[in-house]
């Protein structure tokens, strides 16, 4: 259920109406009180506040309908900028972004705003009573008072103020969302945090706990494992882990994942084996199916690929000839080394599981670093390679992790895209110019990754590694 819970926060984080339906039950709740306060407190402490001058029913209702009126008029044409947006951003950075102009609390909250001084204004509107009306309904003339909400009227007024404060907000804000170093940044930014959520262990970990990730598996698990199908078709979207590991606690099992947070599944796909095989009911199925979330798309949550993937597709989009736009890529490119930079620092979770008691419970391998790379090289190589300043880029870029990693197996991955970009490059680049400058730069990669003494010459005498000045 927790896999689930997870889910539905995430779809709540990125609808559009979930935050406007909030503000709106609070301006609800917001026209009752200023109603009784006025109810209670009446209009006389209007004579101690000399600035205040006291409305009529005729004026109350002028500027609470007008209040209202332009509010919801605001609210439509800021809706209408907003969508067109998102089309912008979709048709230019990719579709997979759009999640990511949904969650945006700002345009959450404006058009909250709007729609929130709306109804609160149809609330308080409908109690401005006039004496001749009060009179009429009772049927006894000058029977009754006029009632005029004085607060409620004030405080629609502030709710005016506001909103064309948040308006100002919005115009400044639709273009910087719309920014593809916004874009770019935004998303690196997302993408760090969940490396550092997801790698948790930095590296040096202790020579037990190493150890203990390579344990062998006890001999149960050599035994016919009992299936567990999917049952669902779509994105694996979140995997109650705990829940998941207290479940297998409590029922004396071992259990292996198939599938990652981001993985597609057919209903009929392998999800789980579980040992011993004969512990398994149609009870335990369901229980262990519910600790599985699945949706139609592809989320962050869990899965820190998929915010790659969307650092790559704008490389791949700004690289293409009907773009052509190298900077944009650069800046993506940018983005991940940063990331990178962070993963290069933790180390990857060991595929075991253990319970209060040291018992194997879980097995589920996480994504290796070599896979980050692979994502984020691999997938742009053909785009990078044709381009000259994107080629330069990424090799500044490879520069910089194979120097800032200290695992040596890590470290070889690195220069493994360092020789498959030169290569590439080599048939993509159309000049013999650019394609011996790329070639050169890989070779001095080689040689800064054997002799320190060279990256204070590359530094000092050549300019493209660590800064400009």
């Amino acid at each position: 259920m927790h896999a689930l819970i997870i889910k539905y926060l995430y779809r709540l984080r990125a609808s559009y109406w979930f935050v406007p339906a909030v503000m709106v039950v609070g301006a609800i709740a917001l026209s009752i009180v200023t109603l009784w306060m006025d109810r209670t407190f009446g209009d006389a402490w209007l004579e101690h506040v000399p600035f205040l001058d006291a409305n009529t029913p005729e004026s109350a209702r002028s500027v609470l309908a007008a209040i209202a009126g332009s509010m919801i008029t605001v609210a439509g044409v800021t809706f209408s900028m907003t969508i067109l947006s998102v089309s912008f951003a979709a048709a230019q950075f990719g579709p997979r972004l759009i999640g990511n102009f949904m969650r945006d609390r700002g345009n959450q909250v404006t058009l909250g705003t709007f729609i929130a001084a709306y109804v609160y204004c149809l609330m308080v509107i409908r109690s401005v009573r006039g004496a001749q009306e009060l009179a009429t309904s009772a049927g006894a003339a000058g029977a009754f008072q006029a009632f005029v909400p004085q607060i409620s009227v004030l405080c629609g007024i502030a709710l005016a103020l506001s909103s064309v404060s948040v308006l100002i907000y919005f115009i400044h804000h639709v273009p910087e969302t719309i920014d593809v170093s916004n874009i770019s940044k935004s998303v690196g930014r997302e993408l760090e945090s969940s490396i550092t959520t997801l790698f948790p262990e930095p590296i040096g970990a202790t020579p037990e706990e190493r150890e203990r990730d390579r344990v062998e598996r006890p001999a149960l698990c050599k035994e016919e494992p009992h299936e567990v199908a999917t049952a669902a078709s779509g994105y694996l979207q979140a995997v109650d882990g705990d829940g998941l590991l207290e479940l297998a606690t409590e029922r004396d099992l071992i259990v292996r994942l198939q599938y990652r947070p981001g993985d597609f599944a057919t209903d009929s796909d392998l999800l789980l084996h579980v040992w011993p095989k004969d512990a398994v009911d149609d009870e335990l199925e369901s229980q262990l199916r519910a600790c599985f979330a699945w949706g139609g798309e592809r989320t962050p949550t869990q899965n820190t690929l998929f915010l790659v993937d969307q650092l790559v597709e704008i490389v791949a989009r700004a690289l293409s000839p009907g773009v052509n736009d190298p900077f944009t890529a650069i800046a993506c490119l940018q983005w991940l080394e940063r990331s990178l930079i962070t993963l290069g620092e933790r180390r990857t979770p060991g595929p075991f599981r253990y319970d209060d008691d040291g018992a194997l419970r879980v097995i589920s391998h996480a994504v290796p670093y070599s896979a980050f790379c692979e994502r984020v090289f691999g997938q742009t190589r053909q785009y990078v390679a044709a381009d000259r300043n994107a080629s330069l880029a990424t090799m500044q870029m490879l520069a910089s992790l194979v120097l800032a990693q200290s695992d040596q197996d890590r470290r070889t991955v690195l220069l493994g895209h360092v020789d498959s970009l030169a290569e590439a490059s080599q048939a993509l680049l159309p000049l013999e110019s650019d394609r011996e400058l790329v070639r050169g730069r890989a070779e001095r990669i080689h040689q800064m990754a054997r002799d320190p003494d060279v990256v204070y010459e590359v530094r000092e005498d050549e300019g493209w590694f660590g800064g400009s000045a």
